[in-house]
């Protein structure tokens, strides 16, 4: 539910209109609870009363595109062309704790891509990843992984991160981050497992070498496309 992740949706939809837009998935933590994590003596530092309103700006955006809105929930499965959706984890995970970040609140998504599977974890951290490592385990292990909040703060679990990077084992790791945060860093511990897993062959970072990366499905490592 941050801006840079559902901004483009809500404050430039018009884009979207060249597509048909039929559905729009999500998951956001609820105003109660929000209003909980943001007045709690332990947690609330981390918020600001601005942060996690997406639930009232997707819907009229959705609206606009002609487009449902669905919340998802752990164990669905959505399935589009030849790409398959499994949702991982949720705000609901988290349950009955307060939420001690909106980071902690983003979806988590395993696919599958003609046969290529992918990690989409959005701004997940460590409290979260490991919960799904506790309820998948082994499963959760990927051909390619998104890096977990661009390779920023765990939010005080960096285990539990570490943890979840070793069981996904993922050959291809995007990075969304840029260089100048980048070389810095890929030494953290939470992230540096990234690169120590067995499967690991390959890293990209977005801005480092041009505006876009193609990554042919199904994919074979090292024959990623940089534009």
């Amino acid at each position: 539910a941050h801006g840079d992740h559902f901004g483009a949706l809500v404050n430039q939809y018009n884009v979207f209109r060249g597509i048909t837009v039929e559905r729009i998935l999500v998951n956001f933590l609820s105003e109660t609870e929000r209003m909980k994590a943001i007045g709690s003596s332990e947690v609330g530092k981390n918020w600001s009363l601005t942060e996690g309103n997406a639930y009232t700006k997707v819907p009229p955006a959705a609206k606009a595109l002609g487009a449902e809105v669905h919340q998802i929930h752990v164990g669905q499965v959505f399935y589009v062309a030849d790409v398959t959706m499994e949702v991982i984890y949720t705000i609901e995970s988290f349950a009955p704790n307060v939420c001690n970040a909106l980071n902690p609140s983003s979806t988590v998504m395993k696919m599958d891509i003609a046969g290529t599977s992918y990690m989409s974890t959005g701004d997940a951290t460590g409290n979260g990843m490991e919960i799904c490592t506790k309820m998948y385990g082994d499963y959760l292990q990927s051909d390619i992984i998104q890096v977990c909040h661009h390779g920023y703060s765990t939010w005080g679990n960096d285990s539990g991160m570490i943890q979840a990077y070793r069981v996904i084992n993922a050959p291809t790791v995007l990075w969304p981050q840029g260089m100048a945060h980048y070389p810095t860093h890929k030494t953290y511990a939470y992230n540096s497992v990234l690169f120590d897993v067995p499967n690991y062959k390959e890293v990209y970072v977005s801005g480092a070498e041009g505006d876009s990366i193609i990554l042919p499905i199904p994919y074979t490592v090292g024959t990623g496309i940089v534009n």
